[in-house]
């Protein structure tokens, strides 16, 4: 298939999965490992506003990791005013990537800008995030991970002696994932940002955002998962000045960009950022 980013690297920063639409644009934070490609298939649900994904520093070539969240934040902030440079802003994030995605609008508001909408994929504060979410990764998980995302999980979970080579071979076979991103120095940085983005999430408090809260959670407990282990969107109390509306999705945590998760949240985003749409006196006829 076509590479959704047009020219440059799938691993730059900012992401234009799809750079074109009249609508306002989406940005999409990153999870734990730092990728935003999957979100990609988001774009068949969301008619008409452009897509952009936020990556991880440290993937595109060696560079400084972020020292906590709010410098991550703040770097994020100028790579999104720089594709849009005035609100409303409309952003998403999944799991790790919804902590950013809370911070960011609460930034925004800080900056007097307006923000529409606030969604987020399984996505607690505050060491809320479920233990095996807060625990380092290893190759294996990234692999792991990698299969996940190119939808070859199936098999079941990969067993320990776990061969690189063949899993390799199948992603490229595959084709879902940029090549870029199955090279070894990409894939050593995935280890190295998700153990740095697990660490900026325990030294981090989150702001207030004055607005409404979407909320997806993952219905379906992860395999390995201890049945109290999941964080309850009652967490997000504190940090939310507005409604929190939960929508329970029939997958698990990991899998929210499947096509099984995504026929069911799909067709909830496209009709909330219509509603924003709505709710906005327009410019113009």
């Amino acid at each position: 298939g076509a590479s959704p980013a047009t020219g440059g690297s799938m691993l730059e920063v900012l992401l234009p999965l799809r750079p074109t639409g009249s609508r306002p644009p989406l940005f999409c934070v990153h999870p734990a490992g730092g990728i935003s490609w999957p979100y990609i298939g988001l774009a068949r649900y969301l008619a008409d506003h452009p897509l952009y994904g936020l990556q991880a520093r440290g993937l595109a070539g060696p560079e400084e990791l972020p020292a906590t969240l709010e410098e991550m934040v703040a770097d994020y902030l100028e790579q999104i005013r720089a594709a849009q440079p005035a609100g409303p802003y409309h952003l998403l994030g999944w799991s790790f990537g919804g902590v950013v995605a809370h911070a960011l609008a609460a930034e925004l508001q800080r900056a007097g800008e307006q923000v529409a909408l606030l969604a987020l994929l399984d996505a607690y504060p505050l060491g809320a995030e479920s233990s095996q979410e807060a625990a380092p990764l290893s190759e294996r998980d990234v692999l792991t991970l990698l299969l996940d995302a190119a939808g070859l999980s199936e098999e079941g979970p990969l067993d320990e002696e776990l061969d690189r080579d063949r899993v390799m071979d199948l992603l490229r076979r595959k084709r879902t994932i940029p090549a870029e991103l199955l090279e070894e120095r990409a894939l050593a940085a995935v280890i190295d940002v998700s153990n740095n983005n697990v660490r900026l999430l325990r030294g981090f408090t989150p702001g207030r955002f004055d607005g409404d809260l979407l909320l997806f959670t993952a219905a379906q407990p992860a395999p390995d998962s201890p049945p109290d282990d999941h964080p309850t969107p009652r967490a997000w109390q504190p940090y939310v000045d507005g409604m929190i509306t939960i929508h329970a999705i029939a997958s698990t945590h990991h899998h929210m960009m499947r096509p099984e998760a995504l026929a069911q949240l799909g067709p909830i985003l496209a009709a909330a950022l219509e509603e924003t749409g709505r709710r906005r006196p327009t410019q113009g006829s």
